[in-house]
């Protein structure tokens, strides 16, 4: 646990979860932490891909979809699919 607004990232409240990098792969974008060389730019970043939309629901003034992305590393391999309900 952490601050409540952290100094540097304010508009962050409560708890959150990311997966920023998966093995040597960054999906955060941008330059990745090398231990003793601060921040480097690495051929590294991947990205995800959204395949389709797997449902949809609408109920009370709320909507909500479902789909699948793939993970993709910078060289075009595919790490797992995700699927959100």
């Amino acid at each position: 646990m952490s601050l409540f607004r952290p100094w540097d990232h304010v508009w962050h409240k409560g708890i959150a979860w990311s997966l920023p990098v998966v093995g040597e792969e960054n999906f955060w974008g941008g330059p990745t932490y090398v231990h003793g060389k601060s921040y480097v730019q690495l051929d590294n970043n991947g990205h995800q891909l959204h395949r389709r939309f797997t449902g949809t629901e609408a109920a009370e003034g709320d909507v909500a979809f479902g789909h699948e992305l793939d993970w993709l590393t910078q060289a075009g391999t595919l790490l797992f699919t995700e699927t959100a309900p």
